[in-house]
């Protein structure tokens, strides 16, 4: 597997990165072994200019009145990201990411590094677990109608903490990747 991977995922107040904003962020960071190096949820204040899909919210179960009292603010969780990224891979410049639904997230975080002029510390190169299980799902190598992320977890053997968190949906992801990959390989 050989790169450093950066596994994410957001929860978000709506579908539109114009629009919406980012309210939690989770990362891990593994080695070339997956083996899990760097672990963190950062959560994201809610901002006046964002408008908030109530749908949204009931997905991912967020309280904004609680959420807020200790989230950070926009700027301040684009520099703590960069920071952490900074400190845990200097030591490899091969990096990935991967996530579920991916560029969903991307556009989110490339939005929010950009309105808070941070530069954008993820790599461009990224693995999408959402599109290796609908490849899959085509091949007839995944029994599966739906490449959901619990559906494709529940086809692997993975449970899972909870679904529609942030951190919880990157470990449900990182724990899928290994196996999708052996899958598209044989």
């Amino acid at each position: 597997m050989g790169a450093y991977k950066i596994f994410l995922d957001t929860e978000t107040t709506g579908l539109s990165p114009a629009k919406h904003q980012i309210l939690t962020i989770g990362m891990i960071i593994t080695d070339e072994n997956l083996k899990p190096v760097f672990e963190k949820e950062y959560l994201v204040r809610k901002e006046e200019w964002s408008e908030v899909n109530p749908f949204a919210l009931r997905v991912n179960k967020i309280n904004l009145s609680e959420h807020n009292v200790r989230a950070k603010p926009e700027k301040a969780v684009c520099r703590e990201i960069v920071k952490d990224i900074k400190k845990v891979v200097r030591k490899s410049p091969d990096i990935e990411a991967v996530g579920h639904n991916l560029r969903f997230d991307m556009n989110f975080l490339g939005a929010m590094f950009e309105r808070n002029d941070v530069g954008f510390p993820f790599p461009y190169d990224y693995e999408d677990t959402m599109q290796m299980a609908r490849m899959l799902i085509r091949e007839r190598k995944l029994p599966l109608k739906s490449s959901r992320l619990k559906a494709v977890c529940r086809c692997v053997g993975y449970e899972g903490d909870g679904f529609h968190n942030a951190l919880e949906d990157v470990k449900a992801t990182m724990h899928i990747y290994p196996r999708l990959k052996k899958l598209i390989e044989e």
